[in-house]
């Protein structure tokens, strides 16, 4: 097993003479096997308790904005500001102060091109949808019945007319609840199906046969049932199989890489076992993965940029986390740990109950780490630093820039073929988006980068008619 040991990053000021003085803030960076994670600085003060968190673009800037429940209001917005960082959080109150909204999905449920909320409360019989006005407010709450005791559910378009309906798992029914959309917000009375010890669900097109399906968790009877979607809103169970232990948490995606939708889920309290699909609606084997002593959460995501599907699992009683990186293989491979990475001083790391994410932070099209303890308040992010572009096709770029080496340590030799008949600006610039070196490049030089602290960087090279940019990282 491969371990990296990381003391806290801590916020380091230095200053750098660049014509005026500026104050440049740098992390530390990790990297390997193609995966490089940097903590990106202060954690995000959410002033709650989370439960449960997602991400989606709440006020239509293409940045991924921070939604979380909790007890004992309901859920917060946390507006991104599109670099990395977010804005104070929102709080809105929508249930009783002694119940929480253990689950909620976020889509436009009322076909207005805004991302509406939908969730659910633990003591009621219904659902709420809490619309969005583009601005990234939730002013309108609309009920709608959906059986005894909502849990954990779902947001897809099971009737492929084009919008989002719901299917809700009724804790104490044994059973499932589907909520069909007209398109306008508005949902048809719940039609109910059963399944015993239903407790957590997952829709994936299983058979790929264009229609969505649902997999039903069933903790107590450690088994999953598979629902065959028929494209109209109705559900029929096909199978049934036994895990042989409680899948406390389940994930879908393709992790053998073979093109067909599997499951991942926490078997044990240290293993994963991913749940081989044919991509005709069967599962046809189960592969376990030891990753640590106690694991609280997994996600999964593609974390060093080579087009395969990896799974993050995060620790309890800590805030250390493994990736298993996907391979040719079609085998995980074996988990790389992030230890020590935040400093237990500043929240209380012996609780049992975490939230972790893997999204685009920073909206530069790699997948980062969001991670958060539920007595903590906060929101630590690490953010991709690979530059190394694994497994992606680029389009060749006629003005062309070399960074060598990359991963750098103390220098680096920047190679390009730009027209040096004019003058060409050179300015790095690090994780903050603050000049840390500007020189005029009249040709091929090495720079000395001894003084800068390792982390995430990117140099940008101008001319009257060419703005280029290439990212690099420096380690030590």
């Amino acid at each position: 097993m491969a371990r990296l040991l990381l003391p806290f990053v801590k916020t380091h000021m230095k200053y750098h003479l660049i014509g005026f003085f500026v104050i440049v803030i740098f992390f530390n960076v990790v990297s390997q096997n193609n995966l490089c994670l940097s903590p990106a600085g202060n954690p995000v003060m959410v002033g709650v308790i989370p439960y449960n968190a997602k991400f989606s673009d709440l006020n239509n800037d293409g940045a991924k904005d921070f939604i979380c429940s909790f007890m004992p209001y309901s859920f917060a917005v946390t507006l991104s500001n599109g670099s990395g960082g977010y804005l104070s959080p929102v709080y809105y109150q929508t249930s009783s102060i002694y119940s929480c909204s253990l689950d909620f999905q976020v889509a436009d449920y009322n076909n207005d091109g805004n991302q509406d909320i939908a969730l659910t409360d633990t003591n009621s019989i219904g659902i709420k949808i809490l619309l969005g006005n583009g601005s990234g407010a939730y002013t309108t709450t609309l009920n709608f019945p959906c059986g005894q005791k909502p849990f954990f559910f779902n947001a897809n378009d099971f009737n492929m007319d084009g919008v989002a309906d719901l299917a809700i798992v009724n804790s104490v029914s044994n059973g499932f609840s589907v909520l069909v959309n007209n398109g306008l917000g508005s949902f048809s009375s719940p039609s109910f199906v059963s399944c015993n010890n239903a407790e957590k669900i997952q829709c994936v097109d299983f058979n790929n046969d264009g229609k969505k399906d649902l997999v039903i968790i069933r903790d107590s009877s450690r088994a999953l049932t598979l629902f065959k979607g028929f494209g109209n809103g109705a559900f029929s169970p096909v199978s049934t199989y036994s895990f042989g232990f409680s899948a406390r948490e389940i994930i879908s995606g393709d992790f053998n890489n073979d093109g067909k939708m599997d499951l991942a889920c926490i078997s044990t309290g240290s293993a994963i076992t991913v749940i081989t699909g044919n991509g005709l609606g069967a599962f046809v084997s189960a592969v376990n993965y030891n990753v640590s002593p106690t694991i609280e959460r997994i996600c999964s995501g593609d974390l060093n940029s080579d087009g395969r599907k990896d799974i993050l699992a995060l620790s309890g009683f800590s805030a250390d986390f493994s990736v298993l990186l996907g391979s040719n293989s079609g085998s995980l491979l074996p988990p790389i740990d992030f230890f020590g990475v935040f400093d237990s001083t500043t929240c209380n790391f012996s609780v049992s109950h975490f939230y972790a994410a893997v999204t685009d932070v920073n909206n530069d099209g790699k997948d980062d780490v969001l991670l958060g303890p539920d007595n903590c308040q906060k929101i630590f992010t690490m953010l991709n630093c690979n530059t190394q572009d694994v497994g992606i096709v680029k389009k060749e770029n006629p003005n062309r820039i070399t960074i060598f080496p990359n991963p750098a340590r103390d220098a680096i030799k920047v190679c390009h073929n730009l027209n040096v008949n004019e003058s060409i600006n050179l300015k790095i610039l690090n994780n903050l988006g603050m000049p840390v070196i500007e020189v005029i490049l009249a040709d091929n030089l090495v720079l000395d980068v001894s003084n800068l602290t390792p982390g995430f960087y990117t140099i940008f090279f101008s001319t009257k008619t060419n703005i280029i940019k290439e990212k690099f990282v420096i380690l030590r």
